[in-house]
């Protein structure tokens, strides 16, 4: 099921202005006056799976979207300070008027966001660059390809806390590390406790989906991997938790675009003007995210709801505030640091083959 992200009911919405000021103006408050901030719903399924899962079996073989058809998009993760400009670039009415009818929404889990693009539940989504390599060898559906970038450089991070004892990665045997869930992070994450010595076999690997900031406050977790430290490390920051972040790029992580725009292949060759319609959209995401920090506030905040360990400030401004300048402007991804990252991935056995990079990634759908 997808539902837009749309600014909440009376009650949210009264609850979202208190804590929310600054931003101007924005077409948000007279288009989207009723509550819906959720992630698609779904069946669990195996892991490794290859077809649509039964919910969306109503959705059929994969549908390349046209001008006058519906686009479904599936962000990485719940909308946050990293993903922002494609919420924006919809509430501001930017897809519409480049005549693309758009819905963004978030997937159950943070491993899904490829495969609903694959299976052909979405005709585009948001994904971490690493993903897409793994994809051309997880036969997960049709083949995808990434038109542009959102986040241009890898923000991935380890993190803990004072109170657990840990001095140093070498420190993190015996210890829980909370992951989201996504495919290469515990590959990536082997390789890092391989310097120190280590093996997935020394540490306890927990998922902990879209809350692992959570997980590590509440003490479910002695560390956290995959989250990042423009996000979940600046919160910590802010509320004073004096959180130990070790950047991934610092523990021999390759640099690479945190956050792509992928699509199915076929689609894209089929109906390109879609495509880079929507892309000079997006492109408009960063500029308004930054023009009407409010309303990103308030749109990031609906999917915390009432949790009681929310915090305006803390959990939503500051990480906007760090990130805002980290979104890409012009969307153009890196083709020679992608290769790397793929070689990288192949050298370390995490592929299994090397990927055709130059087929799947392209900036030939940017505005010049």
């Amino acid at each position: 099921m997808r539902i837009a992200y749309v600014l909440g009911g009376l009650a949210a919405a009264v609850f979202l202005l208190a804590g929310c000021g600054g931003g101007g103006t924005s077409n948000i408050a007279a288009t989207h006056p009723e509550a819906a901030s959720t992630s698609k719903q779904e069946t669990t399924a195996p892991k490794g799976e290859t077809t649509v899962p039964e919910v969306f079996k109503d959705r059929g073989p994969l549908r390349c979207p046209t001008h006058s058809t519906e686009m479904p998009v599936t962000l990485d993760a719940d909308p946050n300070a990293e993903n922002i400009g494609t919420v924006m670039a919809e509430a501001e009415k930017h897809f519409e008027d480049a005549g693309l009818t758009v819905s963004v929404g978030g997937p159950k889990n943070s491993a899904r966001a490829v495969k609903y693009v694959a299976l052909g539940i979405d005709a585009i989504g948001v994904a971490q660059q690493p993903q897409v390599l793994l994809a051309t060898e997880e036969e997960v559906g049709a083949p995808l390809l990434a038109i542009g970038s959102v986040i241009k450089q890898n923000n991935a991070a380890m993190i803990w806390l004072p109170k657990s004892g840990i001095g140093d990665i070498a420190d993190l045997k015996g210890k829980t590390i909370g992951i989201p869930g996504v495919p290469f992070q515990e590959a990536f994450l082997g390789e890092i406790l391989s310097r120190a010595g280590l093996t997935l076999e020394d540490v306890e690997v927990k998922r902990t989906n879209f809350r692992s900031m959570a997980a590590l406050l509440e003490g479910r977790v002695d560390a956290i991997f995959g989250v990042t430290w423009n996000v979940e490390g600046a919160a910590l920051e802010a509320r004073g938790a004096e959180p130990v972040i070790k950047r991934a790029q610092s523990l021999g992580i390759p640099g690479y675009e945190e956050l792509v725009v992928i699509a199915p292949a076929k689609c894209v060759a089929k109906h390109p003007a879609v495509y880079r319609d929507f892309m000079r959209a997006l492109a408009r995401g960063p500029e308004e995210v930054r023009n009407h920090h409010g309303v990103a506030v308030s749109l990031i905040s609906e999917n915390y709801g009432f949790d009681p360990r929310f915090r305006m400030r803390t959990d939503v401004r500051v990480p906007l505030k760090v990130s805002a300048p980290l979104l890409s402007a012009d969307a153009h991804m890196n083709l020679g640091r992608v290769a790397h990252l793929a070689d990288w991935m192949y050298e370390k056995g995490i592929l299994k083959r090397k990927p055709p990079v130059r087929q799947l990634f392209t900036n030939d759908y940017l505005a010049p």
